[in-house]
């Protein structure tokens, strides 16, 4: 799967997230904005006071990186084809100097059709769960 075009420009209004990420449940409307640099972007929680995300296109920051959407994963954001999903990463700091990490074993997957998505949790060992990640540098090639 390569990924499809997640710029805020193509995702305008709101994406449901049925059961919102891990860790919070209870968030279920963000917003994607163009984040920091190519292949970044922001999840904003719709509401105003909730949590926000730095996510990462783990197509372009990545080499190698692929991931195969089972049936129960496609309709979970109601996906009937690849075109219709973007694929991103969380990408968080690390503690007091420490590298930044993608988790590419949890990605977001969000039908850019619908403006549903969700949260995976791959069982696939061969992605990491904690990738060092530096956003200042540029996306490898494609």
């Amino acid at each position: 799967m390569t990924n499809h075009d997640a710029s805020a420009n193509h995702m305008e209004g709101i994406i449901h997230f049925p059961g919102g990420l891990l860790g919070f449940p209870e968030t279920t409307e963000y917003r994607l904005v163009d984040g920091p640099g190519e292949g970044l972007f922001w999840l904003v929680s719709a509401s105003g006071g909730g949590p926000s995300f730095l996510l990462s296109d783990p197509f372009l920051f990545f080499e190698g990186y692929s991931l195969v959407l089972g049936d129960a994963q496609s309709e979970r954001i109601g996906a009937e084809s690849s075109s219709e999903v973007a694929v991103l990463a969380i990408t968080v700091p690390g503690s007091e100097g420490e590298a930044w990490t993608a988790n590419l074993r949890g990605p977001v997957v969000i039908n850019v059709v619908e403006a549903r998505g969700a949260q995976l949790v791959l069982t696939d060992e061969a992605a990491d769960l904690r990738r060092p990640f530096a956003p200042e540098l540029s996306p490898v090639a494609a």
